[in-house]
């Protein structure tokens, strides 16, 4: 099995930090659908059809795990969020360097999907 690992993309998530996405902090994007609206919309601008084939990573984060993503990443103030089965984690959303994880007790295993 593959272990579970969060590729961040140049000009991606490192704009959702810099730029305004919703009604909460300029730069986050607190939910799943994205603002507190549900709108899954984005105001970049900065990514565009004629420049999206240039985009490149800009950092990855290892989780150590070999489960699946339970939950869609939110951005808030700059700081990544993610569950895998058992574990959170908080990223800094343009270094992917680990700010905390909290992994519950619990058995070990699962389904592995939502």
């Amino acid at each position: 099995m593959r272990k579970t690992t969060l590729f961040l993309f140049a000009g991606l998530f490192g704009l959702l930090v810099r730029t305004g996405l919703s009604q909460s902090q300029p730069g986050d994007w607190p939910g799943y659908s994205g603002d507190f609206s549900s709108t899954r919309f984005s105001l970049l601008t900065e990514v565009t059809k004629a420049n999206v084939s240039g985009l490149r990573r800009a950092c990855s984060y290892e989780t150590g795990e070999t489960t699946s993503f339970q939950t869609g990443p939110i951005v808030v103030q700059g700081v990544l969020y993610f569950t895998t089965f058992d574990t959170t984690h908080a990223i800094d959303a343009s270094t992917c360097a680990l700010k905390w994880k909290y992994s519950r007790p619990g058995p070990e295993g699962g389904l592995g999907v939502n």
